[in-house]
């Protein structure tokens, strides 16, 4: 049954490749259940970029310092696509807008809390609709229907939803290139960009696991098998990653701490008469 049209949202995009017609008619299906207007974006397609036109926006060198294994072409698509995304809300008429990988799936409440998202209007900050396990960390706000937003210890991986604002997007468009990690990891490092990020929970959103991100994740496995690391090469860079990770995200505490109080006195600011 379709639910009562709601009040006007931020712009909601679906980011799904053209092709892709059976997930499109499922997320089409589900929109309007929800009574919300959405628009599809034309996902970038890494497999079928030219070689030249990877190496403009791929950092190899910064890739081998700075994370685990090298990107797939499927990956470095997935993250333009996003950026190009940062771009058009950065440079747009609203205050924020809603990016959707086109394998969601929509929990009770959603569309409450996208308009209440919408409504808070926060300034600088990147609020993720999904995380795998409960964020652990502060709670600034509570949503409708038994939801909060977190501020959470660690930022969850997935780029399965999220909402942005114009000046974190106009942040993330503005220090993105080149590529050196996936956007999803590039995002665990808020810093940065200096765009703080908080997680609805419990999540509004589903993923089925089974299918999430499988072409990329194809492509991953290629992409591993051919970077001619040794087994023990692999565990060093991966273990020198989350070293420097874990260390960076205790030595930015004080930040998140200040990006936490700023978002609470907006939030604040905003609800009292």
């Amino acid at each position: 049954m379709q639910e009562e049209a709601r009040e006007a949202v931020w712009p909601i995009y679906i980011v799904s490749l053209r092709d892709a017609a059976q997930r499109r008619t499922q997320c089409a299906r589900t929109m309007a259940r929800l009574g919300l207007r959405f628009e599809f974006f034309d996902a970038v397609e890494g497999a079928k970029l030219p070689h030249e036109e990877i190496a403009q926006v791929y950092d190899a060198d910064a890739n081998a310092r700075l994370y685990k294994h090298p990107l797939s072409p499927p990956e470095i698509g997935c993250y333009l696509s996003h950026f190009a995304l940062w771009q058009r809300i950065a440079s747009g008429a609203q205050g924020g807008a809603f990016l959707l990988e086109d394998d969601f799936q929509a929990q009770p409440g959603l569309a409450d809390v996208l308009v209440a998202i919408s409504r808070a209007n926060l300034e600088n900050c990147m609020v993720k609709l999904y995380a795998r396990r409960p964020p652990r960390g502060a709670e600034i706000d509570k949503l409708p229907g038994g939801h909060k937003l977190v501020m959470p210890r660690h930022v969850p991986g997935m780029t399965l939803g999220y909402a942005v604002d114009k000046v974190a997007a106009a942040r993330l468009a503005a220090r993105t290139l080149p590529i050196a990690r996936p956007i999803d990891m590039e995002i665990k490092h808020w810093w940065q960009f200096d765009v703080p990020v908080l997680v609805v929970a419990p999540s509004p959103l589903r993923a089925d696991l089974g299918e999430t991100g499988s072409t990329i994740e194809a492509a991953r496995v290629k992409a591993k098998r051919e970077d001619h690391l040794g087994s023990i090469a692999r565990a060093v860079r991966n273990l020198r990653y989350q070293i420097a990770y874990n260390a960076a995200v205790l030595r930015h505490r004080p930040r998140e701490r200040e990006h936490a109080h700023r978002l609470k006195a907006i939030l604040r600011n905003r609800t009292e008469p």
